[in-house]
Formats: structure tokens, C-alpha cells, sequence
């Protein structure tokens, strides 16, 4: 897909993943000339820091939760799920626009894959890693018909520049 300005959409995660030295960077790199086709949910780490954060990006709202300020979303201290149901209220707000201009409160509701998401938290706490990561791609409903790719990554891993990736449908158990 390309931008309106023609410039491909995937350009902008390359220079963000090349050459984003912090999350910060990497957060202008994906929102410069952004047009807002897609709302998304970005899971970024800093194998530096070990800092985690979670960045939705809307048309012109966006949101950065970051584990240095200790901002998590539904009680998920220490972990952060991406399956772009946008949690912020001002990315709600663009993805669901009144048709006659007044914006009305658009509540969250959690899909089937963010309740898996957070129970899957719940039982895990404490024991999330690369297997983890592993076992949560193969597992109802997070891989649906929808789900085309899942990257599996540890600050190890990003250090040494590695990632486990599965494009296409993953397979369920």
C-alpha cells in the first residue's frame, strides 16, 4: 500500500527500524507523512534500555504508552498486546467519526483477541518470554483469518538484531 503522497507505507517502518535509535525516533519515523489510512497498533522495544511501549496511530491523534512512565492499559503492568482495536479514546474518536461532525463517546471494547490477550497475561505474569511468545501464536483467537504475521522478539534477541517471524496465516493448536 502507499501513502497519498506515493510514498509506500513500508518505507516508513524500514527508516523507522533502520534508523530509529530510540523510541522516540522510531514514533517520528512512523508518523511522518502519515495519511491516516490505517489505524494501527505499534509494539516497539529499546534493547538499550529495555524499555517496551505500545504506539497507536490514528489520522491525526495518536498515543505512546511507555513502560519508563509506567503506562499500561487494563491492568497489564509489564506487558503490552498489539491487535489494532485502538484502546485510546482520541484514536477511537477518528476511527468511528459521527457522520454529522460531533464526536460521541466510543467506548473499548475488547475483542474476543484482547480478552485472550489479557488472560493470557493473567496466567503468565511473571513467566513471559520467548516461549511464551511461541505458544501465544498458536493459540485461538489470536490467530484467526484476519491474522497474516506474528514476530516473536526478546531484548536478547533485538540486541543480536534477531527476530522470529511467521508470515501468513500461523497455524492454531
Amino acid at each position: 500500500p502507499f501513502n497519498v503522497n506515493g510514498t509506500p507505507i513500508a518505507y516508513r517502518a524500514r527508516k523507522a527500524i533502520q534508523y530509529g535509535d530510540d523510541i522516540d525516533q522510531v514514533v517520528r519515523y512512523l508518523s511522518t507523512k502519515n495519511n491516516g489510512l490505517y489505524t494501527n497498533e505499534w509494539l516497539l522495544g529499546d534493547a538499550k534500555t529495555n524499555e517496551i511501549a505500545l504506539f497507536e496511530l490514528g489520522t491525526y491523534k495518536t498515543r505512546l504508552y511507555r513502560s519508563s512512565k509506567n503506562d499500561w492499559f487494563g491492568g497489564t503492568e509489564g506487558f503490552y498486546w498489539g491487535d489494532n482495536n485502538a484502546k485510546d479514546l482520541g484514536v477511537r474518536l477518528e476511527e468511528n467519526p459521527d457522520p454529522n461532525g460531533a464526536p460521541a463517546y466510543v467506548p473499548y471494547v475488547p475483542t474476543n483477541r484482547d480478552l485472550k490477550w489479557q488472560a493470557l497475561y493473567r496466567e503468565y505474569k511473571g513467566k513471559i518470554d520467548e516461549q511464551f511468545g511461541f505458544m501465544a501464536f498458536h493459540t485461538a483467537p489470536l490467530v484467526s483469518a484476519t491474522a497474516m504475521d506474528a514476530k516473536v522478539v526478546t531484548a536478547d534477541m533485538a540486541s543480536r538484531m534477531m527476530v522470529w517471524a511467521d508470515f501468513g496465516k500461523p497455524n492454531q493448536r
